[in-house]
C-alpha cells in the first residue's frame, strides 16, 4: 500500500512515524520489510530506495501476543 510522505518528512507505520527526508515530503512511498537485515525499505514509485530503518517492533514476542503495534 503507497503512504504519503508528510512534510516533515515523515511516513506512518504500525503506530510510528519513520523519517524519510524532508526532500521527499509529499512523495507517495512503499515499505517493505526485509528479513534478513530486519529492516524496513522506503522506496518511491521508481523503485529506488530511499531509507532503511531497523524494525525493531518486529521480533518473536510481539508476534506471539500480537503486539506489532503497541496498542492493547
Amino acid at each position: 500500500m503507497p503512504r504519503q510522505v508528510s512534510r516533515e518528512g515523515k511516513v506512518s507505520l504500525y503506530n510510528r512515524n519513520l523519517y524519510v527526508g524532508v526532500v521527499h515530503g509529499g512523495k507517495q512511498v512503499s515499505i517493505q520489510y526485509d528479513p534478513e537485515q530486519e529492516h524496513w525499505l522506503i522506496s518511491d514509485n521508481a523503485g529506488q530506495q530511499l531509507r532503511t530503518h531497523p524494525a525493531l517492533e518486529i521480533n518473536a514476542e510481539s508476534i506471539r501476543t500480537l503486539q506489532i503495534t503497541g496498542q492493547k
